[in-house]
């Protein structure tokens, strides 16, 4: 009996795959942003989490999406009411909206927040997010990331951002 055998190795650029004497090689084309988008504030008034992000002029690619993950290892999330989040264009909460193509919690606990159309360099802009009442009190920290538009791009770091409930 011939033994097939399964290797993978992997690199930014190629995925190799090889069965018994037969290769076969997928080119996988990795986005990233040439300077990654930036968190200049994070704020909360009012049971609303103000999160303020700058996407560099030479950041090279656009903006699809962001994800808030909490990093507590111990305790709940905070419960968010999603269907009231807004973005807004500047440092403030009082610019121009922004449209959202969704907000949505991953199985893990992750707050994705998906633009459409994507936002462009150059751009500062304010994610709203609405805490529910429910919220417990303390400190909870968060950390972002930034998706440029393809599916196989790479998230770059944003920052980490504490928000302190009373």
């Amino acid at each position: 009996m011939r033994q097939v055998y399964l290797t993978v190795a992997t690199t930014a650029a190629s995925l190799l795959i090889a069965l018994g004497e037969g290769a076969m090689s997928l080119d996988l084309q990795t986005i990233s942003f040439d300077h990654a988008p930036r968190l200049s504030r994070v704020a909360i008034a009012n049971q609303k989490a103000y999160f303020t992000v700058t996407i560099p002029e030479n950041a090279g690619e656009e903006l699809a999406k962001l994800s808030f993950s909490d990093l507590a290892q111990e305790g709940s999330r905070l419960p968010f009411n999603l269907e009231k989040t807004q973005v807004f264009s500047g440092a403030r909460a009082n610019g121009q909206s922004i449209k959202l193509s969704d907000a949505w919690v991953d199985e893990i606990g992750v707050v994705w927040v998906e633009f459409a159309p994507t936002l462009s360099p150059g751009t500062t802009f304010t994610v709203v997010l609405e805490v529910g009442e429910n919220a417990p009190s303390g400190e909870r920290e968060y950390s972002v990331a930034a998706y440029p538009e393809p599916e196989n791009s790479v998230p770059a770091f944003v920052g980490d951002g504490t928000l302190v409930f009373e």
